[in-house]
């Protein structure tokens, strides 16, 4: 995977919200010098990069229930990976 077009997350919060937000994720990536961590990958934009600041920031407004889902998701898909 190119890390100049993807963009590598590990913090499942964020990583859900992405997803909630309806950012795919492209591949998995397990190194297994840090074994058990799993990162995510999503495609570099400018629109990723502003919903990862507002999620930082403390400005990120999600609905809750498609964020629990999201949580949900992505801890079924890293089990499974």
């Amino acid at each position: 995977l190119n890390v100049e077009e993807n963009l590598f997350l590990s913090d499942m919060s964020l990583v859900s919200c992405l997803v909630a937000l309806e950012f795919p994720v492209v591949a998995f990536d397990r190194d297994p010098k840090e074994y058990p961590k799993v990162k995510m990958v999503f495609k570099k934009s400018a629109e990723l990069n502003q919903a990862i600041a507002s999620f930082w920031d403390g400005t990120l407004k999600i609905e809750p229930k498609k964020y629990w889902n999201a949580i949900r998701e992505m801890k079924s898909r890293v089990k499974n990976y």
